[in-house]
């Protein structure tokens, strides 16, 4: 599940997509939907809006632990060893989660 910002949908609305076609509300969260388990903006080799992809997209594997309540790796990708939380990327999360909530 991709949690998305109002700013990361008007972002990709400005792409020509359509918000029904790609958000889903779930649990109260605003989340990009998944076709044929991907994500809908996934064609099964790239991402097709990788430029103007959510910020969540773009910190990944960097997730947020909702009941740590801090940044930490997601521990389903495979190639999480390869990254590292830095004190930026914690920031920017940080700073996403405050905004997605008080959405």
């Amino acid at each position: 599940m991709m949690i998305v910002s109002n700013e990361d949908i008007h972002r990709i609305e400005q792409c020509g997509y359509k918000k029904k076609d790609f958000v889903i509300i779930k649990n109260g969260w605003k989340q990009l939907k998944n076709k044929n388990h991907r994500c809908v903006f996934h064609d099964g080799t790239k991402c097709t809006i990788y430029k103007n992809r959510p910020v969540g997209c773009q910190l990944y594997p960097v997730i947020f632990d909702l009941d740590t309540k801090e940044p930490v790796l997601d521990k389903d990708c495979p190639y999480n060893f390869m990254f590292e939380i830095t004190n930026d990327k914690k920031r920017i999360l940080l700073e996403v989660v405050e905004k997605v909530i008080n959405e």
